[in-house]
């Protein structure tokens, strides 16, 4: 069961939409009709690196990046950012950005979909 949480929240008069993924099977986001517009993404699926979401659209990220909070907070699971458009500061300033070792970050983004020899995962965990 895949479960997305939305929290809607009016940050500067301007909506700070949280996507929190959960649940026990793996998922995707492809061919949304319009770009999504978050605040945040919180990826927590399972108790591993095992289940995974990918986004596999692009999408808008306006939450912080500069401080402890990140506009991206990985727990479990492994998050896949897997389009061209997405183009995000991780840690722009300030703390480093987290990754347990029971969640990974695998990032597409920036590679050609022909020429996907190094899967760029970035890991504490395995």
């Amino acid at each position: 069961m895949l479960i997305i949480l939305l929290t809607f929240t009016f940050l500067l008069s301007r909506p700070a939409v949280v996507l929190e993924l959960s649940g026990d099977t793996s998922a995707r986001l492809y061919n949304a009709a319009t770009t999504p517009d978050l605040y945040r993404i919180v990826m927590n699926k399972g108790n591993s690196q095992d289940l995974y979401f990918s986004l596999d659209n692009s999408f808008l990220l306006n939450g912080p990046t500069e401080g402890d909070t990140k506009a991206i907070e990985l727990k479990n699971g492994t998050l896949i950012l897997n389009h061209t458009d997405i183009d995000i500061g991780l840690s722009t300033g300030g703390a480093d950005f987290n990754i347990p070792a029971t969640s990974a970050l695998v990032d597409f983004s920036r590679v050609e979909p022909m020429s996907r020899v190094d899967d760029r995962r970035y890991s504490s965990g395995r």
